[in-house]
């Protein structure tokens, strides 16, 4: 026969033998029943904490650049403009004024659909270390 060590349910407190995962079979017929829900787990967050304080400075370094340049570098239009990274954003290229270019949604669009034409033409570098 086996000898079971009494001790309390993580679930009820009371001092009886555990069954499974710290819960005693009472316990553990009820956590099976549809009509009981387990805990709700915590989510996982999307970002680190210090993730966000760099988007947090990286919001007010775009807002301020597009102020100081509010023109499309490449067609000239003034509507609908948004920050291009030249090269990534990944480390300090993320805040680097130098890595940064105003540019028009529907180029940005161009930009992204067409890299070899656009690093030929200078709105973007290669990723590949060469």
């Amino acid at each position: 026969m086996i000898k079971r060590k009494i001790k309390k349910c993580k679930t009820c407190g009371n001092d009886k033998y555990l069954f499974s995962h710290g819960n005693c079979l009472e316990c553990y017929k009820l956590s099976k029943v549809k009509d009981v829900k387990p805990k709700p787990k915590k989510p996982i967050a999307k970002f680190s904490k210090k993730h966000l304080e760099r988007l947090k400075e990286y919001r007010i370094v775009r807002d301020k650049y597009l102020k100081e340049n509010p023109i499309c570098k490449r067609c000239g239009s003034k509507r609908n403009l948004t920050l291009h990274h030249i090269q990534d954003r990944l480390g300090d290229n993320l805040t680097d004024v130098n890595n940064f270019m105003t540019l028009c949604l529907p180029c940005h669009q161009w930009v992204s659909d067409q890299t070899n034409e656009a690093i030929k033409q200078g709105f973007a570098k290669s990723r590949l270390k060469k």
